[in-house]
C-alpha cells in the first residue's frame, strides 16, 4: 500500500509542475516515440520476448531534454516546437551512438585468433 502511495505522490508532484501546465514536458515523449517507431527503427521493432531493454536510454534523455528546453525558450507552438526538436535531436544522437557503437566494435580485436 506504501509503494502505491509514493508513486501517487510522485505522479501527483509531477503533474503539478508548471512546466507541464505549459505544455512543455510531455509533448517531447511522443516525438521520441515517432522518431523511433518512423525514422530508426523503420517500424520493425524485434519481438517482445527476444527485446533486450535498457534501463535508461541516454540518446532519450538527451532528446527529451532538448525538447523541453526547445517549448520553453523558441517562440511559436510550444508543442510543436518540442516534437520537432525532440524528434531532431533523437534521430541525431541515434546516429552519433551507432557510430561510436561501430568504431567500438572495429576496434576490438578479433577473437579468431590463434588462442
Amino acid at each position: 500500500m506504501k509503494a502505491g502511495f509514493g508513486i501517487s505522490l510522485l505522479l501527483n508532484i509531477f503533474l503539478s509542475l508548471g512546466a507541464v501546465k505549459k505544455n512543455t514536458v510531455l509533448p517531447s515523449i511522443g516525438g521520441i516515440i515517432i522518431a523511433d517507431y518512423y525514422m530508426v527503427r523503420r517500424g520493425h521493432y524485434t519481438r517482445l520476448e527476444d527485446t533486450c531493454f535498457q534501463q535508461i536510454r541516454p540518446t532519450a534523455v538527451i532528446a527529451w531534454l532538448a525538447g523541453v528546453l526547445a517549448a520553453r525558450y523558441i517562440p511559436g507552438i510550444a508543442p510543436v516546437n518540442s516534437v520537432l526538436c525532440s524528434m531532431g535531436v533523437y534521430l541525431v544522437t541515434e546516429q552519433l551512438a551507432a557510430g561510436f557503437k561501430r568504431a567500438d566494435i572495429a576496434a576490438k580485436p578479433s577473437q579468431s585468433g590463434p588462442w
